[in-house]
């Protein structure tokens, strides 16, 4: 998995703000985590899915996704893709690609 680091900023209410672009090649996959803040994935290129509140949704270009804050959920590629899944991850408060405090893995053990 790859990303890019898109515009980022503080907002009129002093929360970040920010948007990155990120690309998952066939067969990698987000584990279960979870984000202190919302955010909307939008998909560009590829198809995939997310796991979130219990429900597997199929994405595909053009779709859009909205993760309420906190909320664990999951993304993967689809079985037999050719290509890469490509989509945007806007999120408030947004954490840069490389911020350790971007996603918290869900420990399935303890949930």
């Amino acid at each position: 998995m790859t990303g890019r680091s898109g515009p980022q900023a503080r907002g009129f209410s002093g929360q970040a703000i920010g948007l990155d672009e990120i690309n998952m090649e066939p067969g990698t996959r987000f584990e279960l985590h979870e984000h202190e803040g919302d955010h909307i994935l939008y998909v560009l290129e590829g198809q995939g899915g997310i796991f979130v509140e219990g429900v597997l949704h199929q994405l595909s270009v053009g779709d859009s996704v909205f993760v309420p804050a906190e909320t664990p959920h999951g993304v993967s590629t689809v079985e037999g893709a050719t290509g890469p899944f490509r989509f945007l991850a806007f999120g408030v408060p947004h954490h840069p690609l490389d911020d350790d405090d971007r996603m918290h893995l869900i420990d399935l053990q303890e949930a």
